[in-house]
Protein backbone atom coordinates (compact mmCIF):
# COMPACT_ATOMS: atom_id res chain seq x y z
CA UNK A 1 0.00 0.00 0.00
CA UNK A 2 2.65 2.51 1.12
CA UNK A 3 4.56 2.03 -2.89
CA UNK A 4 0.73 2.65 -4.25
CA UNK A 5 0.60 5.40 -2.64
CA UNK A 6 3.37 6.81 -3.60
CA UNK A 7 3.35 5.97 -7.02
CA UNK A 8 4.27 8.69 -9.48
CA UNK A 9 4.76 9.22 -13.28
CA UNK A 10 8.00 8.75 -14.62
CA UNK A 11 8.83 12.14 -15.93
CA UNK A 12 11.09 13.24 -18.80
CA UNK A 13 14.69 12.61 -18.60
CA UNK A 14 13.72 9.21 -16.47
CA UNK A 15 12.96 6.92 -19.75
CA UNK A 16 15.35 4.31 -18.99
CA UNK A 17 14.09 3.62 -15.25
CA UNK A 18 10.54 3.58 -17.08
CA UNK A 19 12.02 1.00 -19.27
CA UNK A 20 13.46 -1.29 -16.47
CA UNK A 21 10.27 -0.86 -14.22
CA UNK A 22 7.88 -1.88 -17.84
CA UNK A 23 10.92 -4.78 -17.86
CA UNK A 24 10.42 -5.72 -14.55
CA UNK A 25 6.49 -5.96 -14.95
CA UNK A 26 7.45 -8.41 -18.49
CA UNK A 27 9.63 -11.08 -16.59
CA UNK A 28 7.28 -11.39 -13.84
CA UNK A 29 4.34 -12.18 -16.06
CA UNK A 30 5.06 -15.76 -16.22
CA UNK A 31 4.48 -16.54 -12.84
CA UNK A 32 1.54 -14.18 -12.49
CA UNK A 33 -0.06 -16.30 -15.35
CA UNK A 34 0.69 -19.58 -13.22
CA UNK A 35 -2.31 -19.44 -10.80
CA UNK A 36 -0.90 -21.71 -8.02
CA UNK A 37 2.41 -19.69 -7.65
CA UNK A 38 0.01 -16.56 -7.73
CA UNK A 39 -1.95 -18.21 -5.23
CA UNK A 40 1.02 -19.05 -2.92
CA UNK A 41 2.39 -16.04 -3.18
CA UNK A 42 -1.21 -14.01 -1.89
CA UNK A 43 -1.02 -16.26 0.76
CA UNK A 44 2.27 -14.78 1.90
CA UNK A 45 1.42 -11.43 1.49
CA UNK A 46 -2.13 -11.44 3.09
CA UNK A 47 -0.33 -12.61 6.65
CA UNK A 48 2.56 -9.79 6.69
CA UNK A 49 2.42 -6.82 8.89
CA UNK A 50 3.72 -3.47 8.86
CA UNK A 51 6.68 -3.95 11.69
CA UNK A 52 8.32 -0.40 11.22
CA UNK A 53 6.89 0.86 14.41
CA UNK A 54 7.82 -2.22 16.47
CA UNK A 55 11.18 -2.23 14.46
CA UNK A 56 11.43 1.19 15.35
CA UNK A 57 10.71 1.05 18.79
CA UNK A 58 13.21 -2.41 18.98
CA UNK A 59 15.87 0.45 17.51
CA UNK A 60 14.98 3.06 20.28
CA UNK A 61 15.71 1.19 22.93
CA UNK A 62 12.31 -0.37 24.10
CA UNK A 63 11.20 -2.97 24.92
CA UNK A 64 9.01 -5.07 22.76
CA UNK A 65 6.14 -7.02 23.88
CA UNK A 66 5.54 -10.55 23.34
CA UNK A 67 2.82 -10.00 20.95
CA UNK A 68 5.59 -7.88 19.27
CA UNK A 69 8.22 -10.83 18.97
CA UNK A 70 5.58 -13.17 17.86
CA UNK A 71 4.37 -10.84 14.80
CA UNK A 72 8.54 -10.35 14.43
CA UNK A 73 9.14 -14.40 14.35
CA UNK A 74 5.98 -14.34 11.87
CA UNK A 75 7.49 -12.16 9.96
CA UNK A 76 10.67 -13.95 9.52
CA UNK A 77 9.16 -17.21 8.51
CA UNK A 78 7.14 -15.34 6.04
CA UNK A 79 10.45 -14.36 4.52
CA UNK A 80 11.65 -17.55 4.06
CA UNK A 81 8.85 -18.69 2.75
CA UNK A 82 8.80 -15.85 0.30
CA UNK A 83 12.51 -16.96 -0.31
CA UNK A 84 11.77 -20.61 -0.75
CA UNK A 85 8.91 -19.77 -3.23
CA UNK A 86 10.82 -17.67 -5.40
CA UNK A 87 13.91 -20.48 -5.71
CA UNK A 88 11.53 -23.23 -6.50
CA UNK A 89 10.15 -21.52 -8.94
CA UNK A 90 13.01 -19.91 -10.67
CA UNK A 91 11.19 -16.54 -10.27
CA UNK A 92 13.20 -13.42 -11.14
CA UNK A 93 15.31 -11.28 -8.64
CA UNK A 94 16.01 -7.76 -9.16
CA UNK A 95 18.09 -5.63 -6.30
CA UNK A 96 14.92 -4.28 -5.26
CA UNK A 97 12.60 -7.16 -5.09
CA UNK A 98 15.36 -9.20 -3.49
CA UNK A 99 14.15 -11.65 -0.10
CA UNK A 100 16.86 -12.47 2.29
CA UNK A 101 15.87 -14.46 5.47
CA UNK A 102 17.79 -13.12 8.36
CA UNK A 103 18.59 -16.63 9.18
CA UNK A 104 20.49 -14.97 12.79
CA UNK A 105 17.56 -13.55 13.92
CA UNK A 106 15.24 -16.41 13.19
CA UNK A 107 17.20 -18.90 15.36
CA UNK A 108 17.30 -16.30 18.31
CA UNK A 109 13.42 -16.03 18.09
CA UNK A 110 13.26 -19.97 17.73
CA UNK A 111 16.25 -21.24 19.41
CA UNK A 112 14.45 -24.99 19.74
CA UNK A 113 14.03 -24.73 16.17
CA UNK A 114 10.62 -25.87 16.61
CA UNK A 115 9.53 -24.10 13.00
CA UNK A 116 6.53 -22.98 14.91
CA UNK A 117 5.31 -19.11 14.57
CA UNK A 118 3.99 -17.99 17.67
CA UNK A 119 6.09 -16.97 20.55
CA UNK A 120 7.55 -18.22 23.45
CA UNK A 121 10.22 -17.40 26.06
CA UNK A 122 12.10 -20.58 26.02
CA UNK A 123 13.76 -21.99 29.07
CA UNK A 124 17.07 -22.63 26.51
CA UNK A 125 16.97 -18.59 27.18
CA UNK A 126 18.22 -18.45 30.37
CA UNK A 127 19.63 -21.15 32.84
CA UNK A 128 18.18 -19.19 35.34
CA UNK A 129 14.54 -18.95 34.28
CA UNK A 130 14.83 -22.49 33.43
CA UNK A 131 15.73 -23.28 37.69
CA UNK A 132 12.63 -20.52 38.52
CA UNK A 133 10.10 -22.80 36.53
CA UNK A 134 11.12 -26.23 37.53
CA UNK A 135 10.86 -24.44 41.31
CA UNK A 136 7.25 -23.42 40.44
CA UNK A 137 6.28 -26.43 38.76
CA UNK A 138 7.17 -28.32 42.12
CA UNK A 139 5.85 -26.06 44.17
CA UNK A 140 1.96 -26.02 41.89
CA UNK A 141 2.57 -29.83 42.08
CA UNK A 142 3.12 -30.00 46.11
CA UNK A 143 0.07 -27.36 46.43
CA UNK A 144 -2.48 -29.70 44.23
CA UNK A 145 -0.97 -32.94 45.94
CA UNK A 146 -1.49 -31.37 49.54
CA UNK A 147 -4.86 -29.98 48.13
CA UNK A 148 -5.84 -33.58 46.73
CA UNK A 149 -4.94 -34.82 50.21
CA UNK A 150 -6.99 -32.19 52.30
CA UNK A 151 -10.01 -33.05 49.80
CA UNK A 152 -9.81 -36.94 50.90
CA UNK A 153 -9.35 -36.20 54.69
CA UNK A 154 -13.20 -34.37 54.22
CA UNK A 155 -14.41 -37.12 52.21
CA UNK A 156 -12.90 -39.60 54.51
CA UNK A 157 -14.65 -37.44 58.12
CA UNK A 158 -17.63 -35.50 56.93
CA UNK A 159 -18.57 -37.52 53.80
CA UNK A 160 -18.31 -34.29 51.26
CA UNK A 161 -17.31 -34.50 47.39
CA UNK A 162 -15.68 -30.81 46.85
CA UNK A 163 -16.04 -29.74 43.66
CA UNK A 164 -13.02 -28.87 41.42
CA UNK A 165 -12.24 -25.46 42.72
CA UNK A 166 -12.05 -27.16 46.00
CA UNK A 167 -15.71 -25.22 47.10
CA UNK A 168 -18.97 -26.82 48.46
CA UNK A 169 -22.61 -26.32 48.63
CA UNK A 170 -24.86 -26.85 51.38
CA UNK A 171 -28.50 -26.28 51.74
CA UNK A 172 -29.96 -24.56 54.82
CA UNK A 173 -32.39 -27.42 55.26
CA UNK A 174 -28.97 -29.72 56.66
CA UNK A 175 -28.50 -27.53 59.38
CA UNK A 176 -27.08 -30.36 61.39
CA UNK A 177 -23.96 -30.86 58.76
CA UNK A 178 -23.71 -26.90 58.50
CA UNK A 179 -22.97 -27.11 62.05
CA UNK A 180 -20.12 -29.88 61.99
CA UNK A 181 -18.52 -27.48 58.97
CA UNK A 182 -18.35 -24.71 60.69
CA UNK A 183 -16.90 -26.51 63.42
CA UNK A 184 -14.17 -28.13 61.43
CA UNK A 185 -10.41 -26.63 61.23
CA UNK A 186 -10.44 -27.32 57.13
CA UNK A 187 -13.49 -25.86 55.57
CA UNK A 188 -14.03 -22.05 55.41
CA UNK A 189 -17.26 -19.67 55.09
CA UNK A 190 -17.43 -17.97 51.39
CA UNK A 191 -20.74 -16.76 50.85
CA UNK A 192 -24.50 -18.10 51.30
CA UNK A 193 -27.88 -17.34 49.32
CA UNK A 194 -31.36 -17.61 50.82
CA UNK A 195 -31.05 -21.30 50.12
CA UNK A 196 -27.15 -22.25 50.02
CA UNK A 197 -24.17 -21.86 52.16
CA UNK A 198 -20.73 -21.90 50.20
CA UNK A 199 -17.82 -23.55 52.02
CA UNK A 200 -14.18 -23.97 50.36
CA UNK A 201 -10.66 -25.71 51.53
CA UNK A 202 -8.84 -23.49 54.39
CA UNK A 203 -5.23 -24.09 53.03
CA UNK A 204 -2.97 -25.31 55.83
CA UNK A 205 -0.08 -23.66 56.90
CA UNK A 206 2.27 -25.29 54.59
CA UNK A 207 0.11 -24.81 51.39
CA UNK A 208 0.32 -21.12 52.60
CA UNK A 209 4.09 -21.07 52.42
CA UNK A 210 4.00 -23.02 49.33
CA UNK A 211 1.54 -19.97 47.87
CA UNK A 212 3.91 -17.53 49.18
CA UNK A 213 7.07 -19.45 46.92
CA UNK A 214 4.95 -19.51 44.09
CA UNK A 215 4.17 -15.76 43.86
CA UNK A 216 7.89 -15.15 44.79
CA UNK A 217 9.18 -17.19 42.10
CA UNK A 218 6.29 -15.66 39.73
CA UNK A 219 7.83 -12.32 40.54
CA UNK A 220 11.29 -13.88 39.98
CA UNK A 221 10.10 -15.33 36.40
CA UNK A 222 8.20 -11.83 35.27
CA UNK A 223 11.82 -10.39 35.79
CA UNK A 224 13.87 -12.75 33.95
CA UNK A 225 11.04 -12.77 30.98
CA UNK A 226 11.49 -9.02 30.98
CA UNK A 227 15.22 -9.31 30.50
CA UNK A 228 15.54 -11.69 28.05
CA UNK A 229 12.89 -9.58 26.01
CA UNK A 230 15.03 -6.66 26.52
CA UNK A 231 17.65 -8.52 24.92
CA UNK A 232 15.63 -9.97 21.90
CA UNK A 233 14.39 -6.46 21.84
CA UNK A 234 18.08 -5.31 21.14
CA UNK A 235 19.34 -7.60 18.95
CA UNK A 236 16.25 -6.91 16.97
CA UNK A 237 17.40 -3.40 16.41
CA UNK A 238 20.63 -4.38 15.64
CA UNK A 239 19.40 -5.93 12.41
CA UNK A 240 16.85 -3.20 11.86
CA UNK A 241 18.23 -2.68 8.42
CA UNK A 242 17.77 -5.75 7.25
CA UNK A 243 14.12 -6.19 8.62
CA UNK A 244 13.52 -2.41 6.72
CA UNK A 245 15.35 -3.89 3.31
CA UNK A 246 12.74 -6.94 2.92
CA UNK A 247 9.96 -4.66 4.02
CA UNK A 248 10.55 -2.58 0.99
CA UNK A 249 11.27 -5.60 -1.19
CA UNK A 250 8.06 -7.21 0.02
CA UNK A 251 6.53 -3.84 -0.93
CA UNK A 252 8.09 -3.47 -4.33
CA UNK A 253 7.78 -7.20 -5.17
CA UNK A 254 4.16 -7.03 -4.19
CA UNK A 255 3.52 -3.61 -6.36
CA UNK A 256 5.02 -5.23 -9.50
CA UNK A 257 3.19 -8.32 -9.22
CA UNK A 258 0.55 -6.33 -8.89
CA UNK A 259 1.01 -4.18 -12.36
CA UNK A 260 2.04 -7.84 -13.81
CA UNK A 261 -1.56 -9.02 -13.17
CA UNK A 262 -3.74 -6.03 -14.00
CA UNK A 263 -1.86 -6.50 -17.63
CA UNK A 264 -2.94 -9.72 -18.07
CA UNK A 265 -6.23 -8.86 -16.94
CA UNK A 266 -6.51 -6.01 -19.99
CA UNK A 267 -4.32 -8.23 -22.15
CA UNK A 268 -1.59 -5.19 -22.08
CA UNK A 269 1.16 -4.72 -24.10
CA UNK A 270 4.22 -2.95 -22.60
CA UNK A 271 4.85 0.30 -24.19
CA UNK A 272 8.01 1.53 -26.72
CA UNK A 273 9.59 4.09 -24.35
CA UNK A 274 11.38 6.65 -27.11
CA UNK A 275 13.22 9.77 -26.89
CA UNK A 276 11.41 11.32 -29.87
CA UNK A 277 8.36 13.74 -28.08
CA UNK A 278 5.42 11.61 -30.30
CA UNK A 279 2.71 8.80 -29.65
CA UNK A 280 1.65 6.07 -31.49
CA UNK A 281 -1.45 3.44 -30.87
CA UNK A 282 -2.01 0.60 -32.18
CA UNK A 283 -5.42 -0.55 -31.58
CA UNK A 284 -5.56 1.05 -28.98
CA UNK A 285 -8.72 -0.10 -25.87
CA UNK A 286 -10.41 2.31 -23.31
CA UNK A 287 -10.68 -0.11 -20.56
CA UNK A 288 -13.62 1.91 -18.63
CA UNK A 289 -15.96 1.67 -21.81
CA UNK A 290 -14.73 -1.39 -23.05
CA UNK A 291 -16.10 -3.07 -19.83
CA UNK A 292 -19.17 -0.85 -19.84
CA UNK A 293 -19.93 -2.16 -23.73
CA UNK A 294 -19.14 -5.95 -22.76
CA UNK A 295 -21.88 -5.61 -19.85
CA UNK A 296 -24.07 -4.81 -22.51
CA UNK A 297 -22.80 -7.43 -24.76
CA UNK A 298 -21.22 -4.88 -27.41
CA UNK A 299 -17.65 -4.45 -28.29
CA UNK A 300 -15.34 -1.67 -28.48
CA UNK A 301 -13.67 -0.53 -31.61
CA UNK A 302 -10.34 -0.38 -31.18
CA UNK A 303 -8.75 3.50 -31.80
CA UNK A 304 -5.30 3.52 -33.83
CA UNK A 305 -3.76 7.41 -33.91
CA UNK A 306 -0.22 8.84 -34.19
CA UNK A 307 0.42 11.97 -32.78
CA UNK A 308 3.52 14.48 -32.63
CA UNK A 309 5.29 17.96 -31.89
CA UNK A 310 2.48 20.51 -33.15
CA UNK A 311 -1.43 20.28 -34.15
CA UNK A 312 -3.48 17.55 -35.23
CA UNK A 313 -6.70 17.85 -36.58
CA UNK A 314 -9.76 14.88 -35.83
CA UNK A 315 -12.96 15.60 -37.48
CA UNK A 316 -15.49 13.10 -37.36
CA UNK A 317 -19.58 12.50 -37.54
CA UNK A 318 -21.25 12.82 -33.84
CA UNK A 319 -20.62 10.15 -31.68
CA UNK A 320 -17.97 9.05 -34.02
CA UNK A 321 -15.44 8.17 -31.73
CA UNK A 322 -13.35 12.00 -31.64
CA UNK A 323 -13.94 12.38 -27.56
CA UNK A 324 -13.15 8.48 -26.80
CA UNK A 325 -10.06 9.04 -29.39
CA UNK A 326 -8.77 11.96 -26.85
CA UNK A 327 -9.57 10.23 -23.64
CA UNK A 328 -7.45 7.32 -24.61
CA UNK A 329 -4.77 9.37 -25.58
CA UNK A 330 -4.69 10.41 -22.22
CA UNK A 331 -5.37 7.56 -20.21
CA UNK A 332 -2.75 4.86 -21.95
CA UNK A 333 -0.59 8.16 -21.94
CA UNK A 334 -0.67 8.60 -18.45
CA UNK A 335 -0.83 4.83 -18.17
CA UNK A 336 2.30 4.11 -19.69
CA UNK A 337 4.51 6.82 -17.46
CA UNK A 338 3.44 5.20 -14.44
CA UNK A 339 4.83 2.22 -15.41
CA UNK A 340 2.20 -0.02 -16.39
CA UNK A 341 1.05 -2.30 -19.37
CA UNK A 342 -1.46 -0.92 -21.84
CA UNK A 343 -4.45 -2.22 -23.65
CA UNK A 344 -3.48 -1.75 -27.27
CA UNK A 345 -1.65 -4.07 -30.17
CA UNK A 346 1.33 -1.63 -29.76
CA UNK A 347 1.91 1.87 -28.09
CA UNK A 348 5.23 4.02 -28.76
CA UNK A 349 5.13 7.04 -26.63
CA UNK A 350 7.84 9.89 -26.11
CA UNK A 351 7.63 10.86 -21.99
CA UNK A 352 5.28 14.67 -21.35
CA UNK A 353 5.77 16.74 -19.38
CA UNK A 354 2.35 17.10 -18.87
CA UNK A 355 -1.28 16.51 -20.24
CA UNK A 356 -3.73 18.69 -20.58
CA UNK A 357 -7.52 18.14 -21.49
CA UNK A 358 -10.27 20.00 -22.92
CA UNK A 359 -13.57 17.61 -23.44
CA UNK A 360 -17.12 18.75 -22.87
CA UNK A 361 -18.74 22.12 -22.32
CA UNK A 362 -16.53 24.80 -20.39
CA UNK A 363 -19.30 27.45 -20.09
CA UNK A 364 -19.02 28.82 -16.86
CA UNK A 365 -21.96 30.94 -15.30
CA UNK A 366 -19.51 31.66 -11.50
CA UNK A 367 -16.81 33.10 -14.01
CA UNK A 368 -19.34 35.04 -16.61
CA UNK A 369 -17.81 32.69 -19.13
CA UNK A 370 -19.75 31.35 -22.59
CA UNK A 371 -18.92 28.09 -23.59
CA UNK A 372 -16.97 29.54 -26.66
CA UNK A 373 -15.55 32.36 -23.79
CA UNK A 374 -14.21 28.76 -21.88
CA UNK A 375 -12.77 27.09 -24.53
CA UNK A 376 -10.95 29.97 -24.94
CA UNK A 377 -9.34 30.39 -21.71
CA UNK A 378 -8.25 26.47 -22.28
CA UNK A 379 -6.85 27.11 -25.95
CA UNK A 380 -5.00 30.04 -24.19
CA UNK A 381 -3.47 28.16 -21.69
CA UNK A 382 -2.42 25.62 -23.79
CA UNK A 383 -0.72 27.95 -25.60
CA UNK A 384 1.34 29.42 -22.73
CA UNK A 385 2.53 25.40 -22.60
CA UNK A 386 3.36 25.12 -26.06
CA UNK A 387 6.80 25.46 -25.90
CA UNK A 388 6.98 22.21 -23.28
CA UNK A 389 7.10 18.91 -24.07
CA UNK A 390 3.53 17.52 -23.24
Amino acid sequence: MMYKGRLKAFELGRERELMEELDKIEAYLPSVYNKEIRREFNNIFAHIKDLRTSTRRAMEGFILTEVELFEIKNFLFLIRDLSELIKKNNIPIFDDTEIKPIESLEKLLDPENTGISTFYIYDTYSDELKQIREKKREADKEIKLKKKELKDTIKEKLNLDLRPDSSVVISKDKKELIEKIQNYSHLTYVSETYMNIKFTIKPTEKMNQLEREVLILKDKEEREELRIRENLSKEIGKRRREIFRNMASIGKLDLILGKAKYALDINGVKPDIVEEHEIEIIDGIHPKVADFLKEKELSFTPVSIFLKEGVACITGANMGGKTISLKLVGLLSVMAQYGLFVPAKRMKLGLNQFIKSSIGDMQSTDSGLSTFGGEIKIVGEAISKSNEKG
